[in-house]
């Protein structure tokens, strides 16, 4: 695993980063001497992976489906610099106006 990330986050010294890196590949979780917390997220379609958190693709977009419903009012106003929620925005504003349509 590269180890270069904790570094760069800025919270660990290259001699505490290789025993974080360790507890991290065991555990799945890990605490740097400064307190942060650190796991490791495995992203996909499906399936699950042993001692790591898991979130599906299906889960990330109906959290974002509802964030954008939520907030609408705030989100409709401008544009994101994310073509993915972009995306998002465009389907939301295109089933209210269907339904208002309808």
């Amino acid at each position: 695993m590269n180890q270069a990330f904790l570094s760069r986050f800025g919270c660990c010294g290259p001699d505490h980063v290789r025993g974080v890196v360790r507890e991290l590949l065991a555990h799945g979780v890990a605490r740097t001497a400064h307190g942060h917390g650190v796991r490791l997220v495995a992203f996909g379609a499906s399936g699950v992976v042993p001692g790591v958190l898991t979130i599906h693709f299906g889960h990330v977009i109906d959290f974002l489906r509802t964030y954008v419903r939520e907030n609408w009012e705030e989100i409709m106003a401008g544009r994101t610099k994310d073509p993915a929620l972009d995306w998002i925005v465009i389907e939301e504003k295109a089933r209210r106006g269907r339904d208002r349509d309808e």
